[in-house]
């Protein structure tokens, strides 16, 4: 009974946190925990149901390696993504030459050097950079 409680509440929890997942590291992290549990309740109700039934212990195995593999596949993205904000590093979809491009075309800009682009967080993207003006930039 308290299985299938399990599978029922981490079910309807990662129903709930699926649309959020999509867009914040954070709800990706619980969503995945929250559906290998799920899985992991269905294949103890399944596995021990197979066993009973017909023997099958090596089920029970099998299931574990099945979920363990599933999870390493989901996780490298999560686990990918979440390196490069810990370690700063600038996202792929920014293009610091083109950075560099735009700024050249304001008035009185010489150089813009010496740039860092990274997420603080999922919402938060920060730019540090030397800026050398030729005029005084209010």
């Amino acid at each position: 009974m308290a299985r299938n409680l399990g599978i029922i509440v981490n079910g309807g929890s990662v129903l709930l946190l699926k649309k959020d997942s999509e867009h914040n590291l954070n709800m990706k992290s619980a969503y995945l925990h929250l559906l290998t549990d799920m899985m992991a309740s269905v294949a103890v109700l399944v596995g021990g149901l197979l066993m009973k039934f017909y023997g099958w212990f090596w089920v029970d195995s099998l299931m574990t390696l099945l979920i363990a593999f599933y999870l390493i596949y989901v996780s490298y993205d999560l686990i990918k993504s979440a390196t490069k904000m810990l370690m700063l590093f600038t996202p792929d979809y920014i293009d610091i030459k083109e950075i560099v491009r735009e700024v050249h075309k304001i008035k009185g800009v010489n150089k813009l050097h010496h740039i860092h682009v990274w997420h603080l967080n999922d919402e938060e993207l920060h730019l540090e950079a030397h800026l050398d003006c030729s005029d005084d930039i209010n």
